[in-house]
């Protein structure tokens, strides 16, 4: 019997060591997609970093040129105003020409203010992305804790299985059979 047990330990090692093997190939490859996540990652936020700098000038330069618009309106409108030495004599339709430079050009500037910072506050900081990369996150520490208590798992059972085995082959050996050797 101590043959067979000595077989069986040989196939319960092969079979151990081609399922670390297998471990080994599966945590290689794991890792190896992981560097590339990380690398994918870094890259993207130094884009998007500067992406967002771009963005930002790009809206604080629409801001300013609008608040620079409504400030040429208002100056259009105070020489049409000024250009009357007796401000009886200003006509509507004089007036209703002042209006109509002026009122879009206040309407710019304050869905200016409104819209801009909002805008900006969406788009250069984006919640939903900080979500995403703490669940990446989180998921690839689950991943990380799960092998590692697999492997925890499988020497567990190969201790195991190594001290059945070892059992049985005193538990074989019978006095007799000692005696004779």
């Amino acid at each position: 019997m101590g043959v067979f047990s000595s077989i069986l330990n040989s196939l319960s090692d092969t079979r151990r060591q081609s399922q670390n093997n297998e471990a080994l190939k599966h945590s290689k490859s794991y890792s190896d997609l992981l560097d590339i996540y990380v690398k994918s990652v870094m890259d993207n936020t130094a884009l998007k970093k500067w992406f967002k700098i771009l963005f930002f000038i790009i809206t604080m330069g629409s801001l300013i040129a609008i608040v620079i618009f409504f400030g040429l309106s208002l100056k259009y409108a105070t020489s049409v105003f000024l250009k009357f030495e007796d401000p009886n004599i200003i006509s509507v339709d004089t007036v209703l020409s002042v209006i109509t430079v002026l009122f879009p050009s206040f309407v710019s500037v304050i869905v200016a203010f409104i819209k801009i910072p909002e805008i900006i506050a969406k788009y250069l900081f984006n919640i939903q992305e900080d979500k995403y990369m703490n669940s990446v996150i989180k998921n690839i520490q689950n991943y990380d804790k799960n092998m590692f208590a697999l492997g925890q798992k499988a020497e567990i059972v190969a201790n195991i299985n190594r001290t059945e085995m070892e059992q049985d082959d005193i538990v074989e050996t019978s006095p007799r059979e000692s005696t004779a050797n």
